[in-house]
């Protein structure tokens, strides 16, 4: 509460597509919704920060539709639509696109739409690929794959303003990171069967009278 932030919530949940796997039915698109926060300063109408929350189609098989991918798909073409209309809206804000993408962000082609408009900050501070990993999946044999399905993608005028980006582990009892499980079993020992994604921006650049307001 003590940002200088005018905050408005905008929402995408009413939008539909012709889901071609149920009987050419209209249906909703973003069964999570896709919510958007609008950030402005009392300095400036136009917004600061633009943050898109995000929780695609899981991968659970749909009718025709094997581990939703066309549904998923599908979420992120329009989710595309929608960030070049904030951008043609507001060309100097910064847009954040983050959360659970349930696909792997650096190769799901599914995702493609994403990638066209907006950046990965691993990309951007050259994470290597062994410090990516947000997700372990463990197959019935524990055979484990490991991807980056969560991200917090970033518009290509907010690059120079990244500080550091990491995928935070989790700590044993005594506050030491653990290693990543080796089987299903050490996977339910963590909080969730994801890994969070901590991204942190230089905002100085952008709030600089209201930050020196602030302080007095």
């Amino acid at each position: 509460s003590d940002l200088p932030f005018l905050v408005e919530m905008q929402t995408h949940k009413t939008q539909t597509w012709l889901d071609k796997d149920e009987n050419q039915q209209q249906a909703p698109l973003f069964s999570r919704d896709l919510p958007v926060v609008l950030l402005r300063t009392a300095a400036n109408r136009d917004p600061v920060y633009i943050i898109i929350g995000n929780h695609g189609k899981s991968k659970r098989d749909r009718p025709n539709d094997k581990e939703s991918t066309d549904l998923r798909a599908a979420q992120y073409v329009a989710a595309q639509k929608i960030i070049l209309d904030y951008q043609k809206q507001y060309p100097n804000a910064l847009i954040f696109m983050a959360g659970d993408f349930n696909a792997d962000v650096r190769t799901g082609p599914e995702v493609a739409p994403i990638r066209q408009v907006l950046k990965s900050p691993f990309d951007i501070k050259n994470v290597p690929n062994d410090q990516r990993t947000t997700e372990i999946y463990f197959n019935n044999q524990d055979q484990a794959t490991y991807s980056q399905l969560d991200n917090i993608f970033v518009s290509d005028n907010g690059a120079g303003y990244i500080l550091s980006v990491r995928v935070v582990p989790y700590l044993d009892d005594q506050g030491q990171p653990r290693p990543y499980p080796k089987n299903f079993q050490e996977r339910e020992q963590n909080d969730s069967d994801h890994y969070p994604v901590e991204l942190v921006i230089d905002t100085t650049a952008q709030l600089v009278p209201e930050v020196n307001a602030l302080k007095h």
